[in-house]
């Protein structure tokens, strides 16, 4: 029995938990009994030590491999921590306070990254100075390489792909060249919404960009600056992307909810995961589950079969989402735990959610003999 949990930022400040635990538990007797729920499975978390308007979640990341904690970057540049275990916020960091919007922030060993839309990236190093790197425009997106975090990527509106090495200096290590001009002889138009880099422990890793422009370049920094490929997807703009975990393959968003499986060995797309209505913010794949969140401006978190592409669950939220993350260490402590054992219907732990669930009577007058 698989299981995971998913964590939500939204534009409203408050971050929304959905334990599948619970939902699956209850999914297993739903037809036996016939309950119906009185809630949707969410916990929100907002922080009430204030009774100004929220700020806006713009970005999240895990503080390190275990997942005990998640660092969220408001839209007022502060850094806040929330524990997962006992589900409160425990620190507010205010060292990027002032510096703009969130297009990346990343948690590695006690420091900060951060990179804002002005343009500016900041590297908060281990003695507690901030180092300021500018990435020579507006930057839209910064992400860093997975199996080493001080290699990060930025990229924006007329603002090409660099790479920097956040331990050595502020000039970047591979710095982009665009495409020839057209036919016209014009600049073609660069305009970067999203980055994903293919995890590796070189520093020329390759590296995935989608674009205003519903285009999709691959880039390899050991064979040329130029990309590699350049895919056109779509008529709209791409928004989000996500790396499929162990495959060639990526899954982009664009702003209308198209959702689209690319293959990277083929340059085509593989297929769409269909349900999805406004613009597409945030795409996470489950690290060993075959299941793809997407999230965005249609208020909805919606859950796909990555093999199927097809629907498995669909939460109505309220508000418009920006981002989300798995909880897989829960996924895999509670993978072990089902292996292990079979789950009994009248374990005393799960009393709680059935005492939560109204019996539905037969309303229909029966029938006379």
């Amino acid at each position: 029995m698989s299981s995971y949990n998913i964590w939500v930022g939204s534009q409203l400040g408050t971050l929304k938990e959905f334990n599948f635990v619970k939902l699956i538990i209850l999914h297993t007797k739903i037809t036996k009994l016939g309950v119906q729920f009185k809630d949707n499975l969410t916990f929100s978390y907002g922080d009430h030590s204030t009774t100004d308007k929220l700020p806006e979640i713009l970005s999240m990341c895990w503080t390190d491999t275990y997942e005990k904690e998640i660092c969220l970057g408001l839209q007022n540049g502060n850094v806040k921590h929330f524990s997962t275990d006992t589900c409160c916020y425990t620190t507010n960091w205010k060292g990027f306070a002032g510096k703009g919007q969130f297009t990346g922030l990343h948690h590695h060993e006690g420091c900060y990254i951060g990179c804002f839309d002005s343009g500016e990236l900041y590297y908060n190093s281990g003695n507690s100075n901030l180092m300021n790197i500018n990435t020579g425009g507006q930057t839209s997106k910064m992400t860093v390489n997975p199996l080493n975090p001080l290699l990060a990527a930025t990229g924006g509106k007329q603002n090409n792909l660099k790479l920097w090495d956040l331990s050595k200096s502020k000039e970047p290590i591979f710095k982009a060249k665009n495409m020839p001009n057209d036919i016209l002889g014009l600049q073609v138009p660069v305009w970067i919404t999203d980055i994903a880099i293919i995890p590796c422990t070189h520093q020329q890793p390759e590296i995935i960009t989608v674009s205003k422009y519903h285009k999709v370049q691959i880039y390899d920094p050991r064979a040329q600056k130029r990309p590699v490929s350049t895919s056109e997807l779509g008529n709209s703009p791409l928004l989000s992307i996500a790396l499929v975990p162990d495959q060639r393959k990526i899954i982009v968003g664009d702003n209308k909810g198209t959702v689209t499986l690319f293959d990277l060995k083929t340059k085509r797309p593989a297929g769409n995961f269909k349900g999805c209505t406004g613009s597409i913010r945030s795409i996470a794949c489950h690290p060993s589950e075959n299941v793809v969140a997407v999230c965005g401006l249609d208020r909805h978190l919606r859950i796909f079969d990555l093999k199927t592409r097809q629907p498995k669950y669909k939460f109505y939220l309220k508000s418009k989402l920006n981002s989300l993350l798995f909880h897989s260490q829960l996924f895999k402590q509670n993978k072990r735990e089902h292996s292990t054992t079979e789950y009994d219907e009248n374990d005393s732990d799960n009393s709680d959610v059935w005492d939560d669930l109204e019996v539905i009577e037969d309303s229909l007058p029966q029938k006379s003999e």
